[in-house]
C-alpha cells in the first residue's frame, strides 16, 4: 500500500508518529545525497519487518512530503503504529 509521509531530517533521534492518515518520520540524518532517504528506507523496513528492497519511494525523493510503498495492509499498518504508541 502507498503511504503518505512527511519526513523531519536532522532530528536528534529517530520516531514515528501518525499524523492525520500520514505518517511523520524523524530521522537523524540530513537530507544530503540521499542519506534520509536511505535511513527512511532502512527504518521502515525494520518497522515492518519487511525487505528493504521491498520498501520504495514512489514520489517526494527530493522533497519532506513523500509517498513510500509498504508491502503491508492498512490493518498492519494500523497494528504496528497502535503498539509504538
Amino acid at each position: 500500500m502507498n503511504v503518505d509521509i512527511r519526513v523531519v531530517p536532522g532530528a536528534k533521534k529517530q520516531e514515528i508518529k501518525r499524523d492525520g492518515q500520514s505518517l511523520k518520520i524523524k530521522l537523524v540524518s540530513r537530507a544530503q545525497e540521499g542519506k534520509a532517504n536511505r535511513e527512511l528506507v532502512d527504518y521502515l523496513a525494520s518497522i515492518f519487518s519487511v525487505r528493504k528492497s521491498e520498501v520504495r519511494i514512489v514520489s517526494g525523493e527530493r522533497g519532506r512530503k513523500k509517498v513510500v510503498f509498504l508491502p503491508v495492509d492498512r490493518d498492519r499498518l494500523d497494528t504496528i503504529m497502535r503498539e509504538m504508541g
